[in-house]
């Protein structure tokens, strides 16, 4: 069962009290959305387009969970703060 990445995204930005924002656009009639994660050190972004508003969400949520999640890796095997 997979978990919604905007739903996931969400749950991880409660918990380490990070903002998350998303930005919608049209071009051509075709929904882009702009995710975008603010940590204490780091800002982390991605755009994705889709059929629907929802598609476009949930890829853009996809895309910038992924960043984030390998800057908390990084950090936790090296000790390097980027966040």
């Amino acid at each position: 069962l997979d978990v919604d990445p905007v739903k996931e995204l969400q749950e991880l930005c409660g918990r380490k009290a990070y903002s998350v924002t998303y930005t919608l656009t049209h071009e051509d009639r075709v929904p882009s959305v702009v995710a975008e994660v603010l940590t204490r050190g780091a800002a982390y972004k991605a755009s994705r387009t889709g059929l629907t508003k929802l598609d476009a969400k949930k890829l853009a949520a996809k895309a910038v969970l992924r960043e984030v999640k390998a800057a908390e890796a990084y950090i936790s095997q090296t000790g390097v703060q980027v966040l």
